[in-house]
């Protein structure tokens, strides 16, 4: 199964985003992405997963 951060991962790098671009377009911090990238989030928020 493949986890959220990785999906995330994914899709940022499916579109060339760079993980600065992809906090500014959400309105998430880096550090946070990083940590859902790396499964280091166990349960974001449905808010978190809406942006």
């Amino acid at each position: 199964m493949i986890g959220i951060g990785n999906r995330i991962h994914h899709y940022r790098k499916k579109n060339e985003l760079t993980i600065t671009a992809l906090a500014e377009y959400s309105g998430l911090s880096r550090s946070y992405l990083s940590n859902l990238e790396k499964n280091k989030v166990v349960n974001p928020s449905i808010n978190v997963l809406k942006n």
